[in-house]
């Protein structure tokens, strides 16, 4: 299903406008969701809607029984928006490190779908900052309900020192 996804992103969404901030049919949604939960196979091809394409891999990252950067790293990441920005890269480098491999291997594949959304930012007004804040609530939150409201701009910005240290943290 991610797979599906991100390779319908890539063909279809990457200059469509406000993709990752636009919001589908829900009855659409709830189709395909069903259809995924019963195991039947599902092309994003036939709905035609790279929005739909976009709410479902966040709903896919929302659902998962942990956070992909984990309940572990939160009280870490929760941090490093208040590190002086010479110790920031650092201190993302150190977090990712510590990820179970799969996990990080799912943030990257999801990450190299973001930049290539950023590099499309003329057409589908998706800046760095504004994917952030979509994805980084569906890469972490707390297990205290109440503490997701207060680390919420925390979160977003570790999601967008993701993106403005892509190269490093993931291509080396």
């Amino acid at each position: 299903m991610l797979r599906e996804c991100v390779t319908y992103i890539e063909r279809n969404g990457l200059n469509v406008l406000g993709i990752f901030r636009k919001t589908p049919a829900t009855t659409s949604v709830m189709q395909i969701k069903k259809s995924i939960n019963k195991g039947e196979p599902f092309n994003m091809a036939e709905y035609d809607d790279p929005h739909l394409a976009a709410v479902l891999l966040k709903m896919f990252l929302r659902e998962l029984p942990e956070p992909l950067l984990t309940h572990e790293a939160f009280n870490d990441i929760m941090t490093v928006s208040d590190l002086p920005n010479d110790s920031k890269l650092e201190n993302c480098r150190a977090i990712l490190q510590k990820l179970p491999q799969l996990n990080y291997s799912v943030l990257k594949y999801i990450m190299d779908l973001m930049i290539k959304v950023v590099e499309h930012t003329e057409k589908n007004m998706m800046t760095p900052s504004n994917i952030a804040i979509v994805l980084g609530p569906n890469l972490l939150w707390s297990k205290n309900e109440a503490a997701n409201l207060t680390s919420i701009g925390k979160v977003n910005t570790f999601a967008l020192l993701l993106l403005q240290y892509y190269d490093t943290l993931f291509l080396h």
